[in-house]
This record gives structure tokens, C-alpha cells and sequence, in this order.
């Protein structure tokens, strides 16, 4: 009897083989050979289900292991950026503080040096004409004496407390190296925090010894600067200055009137604009090559003649800028100027400055008021002047003769 199995190949051979083998053997004999077809059978089939289970178990530990493993390296990386973090702050700051601790003596320097150059440009100034102020001369000389007092002990108290605080910093920078966790570096926050509140007070207590010398100087800078830019804006001028005249500004500006664009200068005695135009001498392609400029003087009154000068917004942006405004006997109305940042404060404080007298007094002294009506007689023929003289001017010319009287 021979059993057919098609659904596996090996079980149709060794079923077959069983049936084929029992026939002519004794019982003994079958059972022996169905023992090693079994074991045969075990063999092919792989691993015991006893095994199989050993094997998960052992699977499953070194699972448990590697995931236990895992863990600790990730718990250690995070553990790492943690104190590389820490340490980098920590680095961050001292190098700030550091900084800012060499940086106290350099707000001295600065203004020692300052100081000590308003002399060589008063010299210069005043070699080109311009005549500063009696009161920017008594305000630079008492600060020049007071500084040379101050300075040296301001500065004596600087070296020592950046002394103090650069070895606090060297000294906290060293352990910071030396740290090896976050635990450590922690350690160190609250002298970190100290540090910083000493320098910071170092920091105040300096500018307090110094916010006195800086407001006077700035306030002579403020008449320097302002001298310096009206010599280099008048430094090409075409103005036939008059005896005893002085220009106290002239700034950039334009013509928002007449649409011109130049210099407007006042001066003891007059305000006047000088118009700059540039004029196109050669041209390659499109880039000009040279170029020639040329001033015109367009504008020429006493400056007793202005009724007011107002500040306002003028022009297309409404940008800061002057509204003068004339005597109507000058013909000229009103006019309006186009300037500068802070130009037209300036301005208006120098013209308030001449309208009160104090330009007179210091520039010449000698000189009568203006804007009154004086006795004055044509030398030519003996006929009384009795118009108005404005402030400035210096000659006039009688309506009989039209001869030039001078003041």
C-alpha cells in the first residue's frame, strides 16, 4: 500500500517511504525505521521549539541591553551639549566682560585728546579770520585748567580698579577651564553676576567724574565745528567783505524761491547768498571729465533789514528749513531757504545773537547802534539823510545826489 501526499514534497517522499519499508519488516524493525525517519524529520525541520525558545530569550535580553544601552548614550549626548552650552555662555560673557573692562580707559583717552586740540584749532580758526566768541575762549580756557587737574587722578582710579577687576577675570576664566560638568560651572554664576555689577558700577562711577568736562566741551565743539564749516563753505567765496565784518555761519542751502542752490552766509553786518553752480566742461561718453564751478552772490542785505527769520517745513518733503522775511522797502518779501540737519537752529541763534548786540560789543565795540534814524549829511550836497540805517550797513546814498554817504 503506497499513500500519495501532494501538498508537500518532502512529506509525499518520506510517507511513501514508510509505506514502502513496512511491508516485509517485522514490528521491531518499523519502529526503529520510523524513529530515524522522525529524527531525520526534526533535523530538516530547523531549530526545536526548545531552542527556538532559548534563542528569543536570548534575542530578547540583548534587545533590552542594547536598548539600556541607547538610552545611557543619549542621556550622556545630551548631558554633553548640555555643559558645551553652559561652558559657552559662560566663555560668552567673560570675554564681553573682558572687553568692556580694557574699554573704561578709552572714554578718557578720547576726551583728554579732545581737550587738548581745542587750542591748535582756535589758533587756526582764528588765523583764517573767523572770531570766536569771548565766551567759547573763557569756557575752553577754564576747562583746559580744570581738566589738567582732574585728569590725573581720574586717571589713577581707572588703572586700579582695571587692575582689580582684570584680575577677578582671570582668575574666574581659570576655573571656568577647569570645570568638568555642569555642576561645576553653576558654581561659578554667582561670581560671574558680582563681576559684572563691580564693572558696571566702575563703569558709572567713571562717567559721572567725566559727564561735566564732556557737557563743556561739547559746548565749545558745538562753536568750533560750526566755525570750521563756515570757513570751508566760504573758502571760494566771491563776497567783497566791508570793514569790520565778520562771518559768524554760512551753511548749505536752497533757494527755494528763486530755485537756486548755494551759501547762505550771516555776518555781523549782512546775510547774503552766494549761488555755486557747476558747469560741464568735458564729457567721455557719459561720464563727465572736468567741470569748472562758479559763484554768484544773489542775494546781499543789512542784516537789519530782516523782520524775522522763522523756522519751518519747506520744500516738496517738508524738510526742515527757513522762512526770511524782509522790510518792504528791501523789495524781496519773503524767501524761502532749504537746509540741513540742525543749520537752521544755528542760524537763528546767530542772528538773535547780532540783533541783541552782543556781536557789536565784542566784534567792534567802538561802532554806534544800529537801526536809528542819525544824523547823517550828504558830503556832497549838505542834504539831511533821513531814512531809516539798518544794522550793517555802512554807506548809503542820498535821494537828492544819489552821492555815497558812508556811515
Amino acid at each position: 500500500m503506497i499513500i500519495f501526499l501532494f501538498n508537500e514534497k518532502d512529506k509525499f517522499y518520506q510517507y511513501t517511504r514508510i509505506q514502502e519499508v513496512s511491508l516485509g519488516m517485522s514490528k521491531k524493525e518499523r519502529d526503529e525505521e520510523r524513529r530515524e525517519i522522525h529524527i531525520e524529520r526534526r533535523r530538516e525541520a530547523g531549530i526545536p521549539r526548545a531552542d527556538r525558545a532559548r534563542r528569543n530569550t536570548r534575542t530578547s535580553t540583548k534587545r533590552r541591553i542594547q536598548t539600556n544601552v541607547q538610552n545611557t548614550t543619549t542621556e550622556s549626548t545630551n548631558s554633553v551639549d548640555e555643559f558645551s552650552q553652559k561652558m559657552s555662555t559662560i566663555k560668552n560673557e567673560l570675554i564681553n566682560l573682558n572687553f568692556r573692562t580694557k574699554q573704561i580707559s578709552a572714554r578718557l583717552n578720547q576726551l583728554d585728546n579732545y581737550i587738548q586740540e581745542i587750542p591748535n584749532r582756535m589758533s587756526n580758526i582764528e588765523s583764517n579770520g573767523y572770531h570766536i566768541p569771548s565766551n567759547t575762549e573763557k569756557i575752553s580756557k577754564e576747562l583746559s585748567e580744570q581738566w589738567i587737574n582732574a585728569s590725573q587722578s581720574i586717571e589713577e582710579y581707572i588703572i586700579e580698579q582695571t587692575r582689580i577687576l582684570l584680575s577677578r577675570h582671570n582668575e574666574l576664566d581659570m576655573f571656568v577651564n577647569r570645570a568638568s560638568s555642569i555642576n561645576d560651572l553653576s558654581k561659578y554664576d554667582y561670581q560671574l553676576a558680582n563681576l559684572n555689577r563691580d564693572l558696571s558700577l566702575v563703569e558709572s562711577s567713571l562717567n559721572s567724574r567725566l559727564d561735566t568736562y564732556q557737557s563743556q566741551y561739547s559746548s565749545v565743539n558745538r562753536t568750533l565745528k560750526r566755525a570750521e564749516d563756515t570757513l570751508s563753505n566760504l573758502s571760494n567765496t566771491f563776497i567783497n567783505w566791508k570793514n569790520s565784518e565778520y562771518p559768524l555761519i554760512a551753511i548749505e542751502a536752497t533757494d527755494l524761491t528763486n530755485d537756486k542752490k548755494g551759501i547762505l552766509t550771516l555776518t555781523n553786518q549782512r546775510v547774503l547768498f552766494e549761488e555755486v553752480k557747476s558747469e560741464v566742461l568735458r564729457k567721455t561718453l557719459f561720464f563727465e571729465t572736468e567741470k569748472k564751478t562758479t559763484r554768484e552772490v544773489t542775494l546781499d542785505h543789512p542784516v537789519g533789514s530782516i523782520v524775522s527769520i522763522e523756522k519751518g517745513r519747506v520744500g516738496f518733503f517738508k524738510g526742515a528749513g527757513l522762512y526770511i522775511k524782509f522790510k518792504p522797502d528791501i523789495g524781496v518779501g519773503e524767501i524761502k531757504m532749504d537746509t540741513r540737519n540742525n543749520d537752521d537752529d544755528e542760524l537763528i541763534n546767530q542772528y538773535h545773537y547780532v540783533m541783541s548786540g552782543q556781536a557789536e560789543n565784542e566784534l567792534d565795540p567802538n561802532k554806534g547802534e544800529g537801526n536809528q534814524i542819525a544824523p547823517v549829511f550828504c558830503p556832497n550836497c549838505s542834504a539831511p539823510y533821513t531814512e531809516e540805517i539798518y544794522k550793517g550797513q555802512t554807506s548809503v546814498k542820498c535821494k537828492y545826489c544819489n552821492a555815497v554817504i558812508k556811515l
